[in-house]
């Protein structure tokens, strides 16, 4: 995955950091029960896996677990850097690796490479909640029971929130909206030419797109439907903002609709049409950077 352009991997911060398994590695747990009752049982060679990374520390005493859950095909890390790291986090993300599999190896669990080369990270700024953080590793259980209860994500949610006297209702994922980790996809026009911070933009938007998070916009100019075709391509996940009211009977078609099946998607629209024009573009992209900062949740 593509780090961020602009971090210090070496820095203090807190970071959510996924690795994943190899599609061949038996699973690491197994999520069952009810949509009331959701349950998370280890497997022999996901108990080898939390003994790695409780241990973390041993690694380096810069690095503190403050919340994990190890999911059938997945791990999903909270990571504090305490003090500046003499090498990136990548390097320890790596030597824990290493360490889950020595493990397996020495409980006669599994002998052959446990993840994926590579891993999703994505570090905290200053408008993210850490309880919202916390609440999202530990319903990443539940949310797995609701996919295979649900597949299909074609449900709509009334007044998912009110904006400036307009309501805004829902339709595909609603998880995405829960995302803690959202970027807005806004072109301003002040950027037009700068050629460097156009492109530091587009790789903090895909850096977010790529590592799990998810993108909101209303996708309008040229650049920004871009932009959309770009995280589309990597299967990236979107929150759509539409100007358009939900009709009766409403269900989105084409590529929305194919999106919408996979989960990828999100949109959002008001109670009533809103006009096309200046206006009410700029409102639109005031509703992605709020929700993306945390101002509307």
């Amino acid at each position: 995955m593509p780090r961020h352009p602009k971090h210090d991997y070496k820095s203090p911060c807190i970071y959510h950091i996924t690795i994943r398994k190899i599609s061949s590695v038996p699973d690491f747990s197994v999520v069952a029960g009810s949509i009331d009752s959701c349950r998370l049982s280890l497997s022999p060679l996901g108990e080898s896996i939390l003994t790695s990374i409780s241990t973390i520390s041993d690694l380096n005493t810069s690095l503190k677990m403050l919340q994990y859950v190890i999911m059938p095909d997945h791990v999903h890390m909270l990571v504090r850097v305490l003090e500046y790291l003499d090498r990136p986090i990548g390097v320890y993300i790596g030597k824990l690796k290493v360490r889950a599999l020595q493990t397996a190896r020495f409980r006669n669990v599994y002998d052959s490479s446990l993840f994926e080369s590579d891993f999703h990270d994505r570090f905290l700024r200053p408008y993210h909640s850490l309880n919202i953080i916390y609440q999202y590793i530990r319903q990443n259980p539940y949310r797995l029971l609701v996919r295979k209860c649900f597949p299909h994500y074609f449900r709509m949610v009334s007044r998912l929130f009110s904006y400036k006297g307009i309501q805004w209702h829902a339709y595909g994922n609603l998880q995405l909206y829960y995302n803690p980790f959202k970027d807005a996809v806004v072109c301003h026009r002040r950027d037009a030419g700068f050629k460097s911070v156009e492109k530091a933009h587009h790789d903090s938007w895909m850096h977010t797109a790529s590592n799990g998070g998810v993108l909101i916009s209303a996708f309008i100019s040229p650049k920004e439907k871009d932009i959309r075709r770009e995280v589309e391509e990597i299967g990236g996940k979107i929150i759509l903002i539409s100007n358009e009211a939900f009709h009766e009977r409403y269900k989105p078609s084409g590529k929305n609709f194919d999106l919408c099946e996979q989960g990828r998607l999100m949109i959002l629209a008001p109670d009533y049409d809103l006009p096309d024009c200046r206006q009410t573009f700029l409102l639109l992209n005031e509703i992605a950077e709020s929700i993306a900062s945390g101002g509307i949740f």
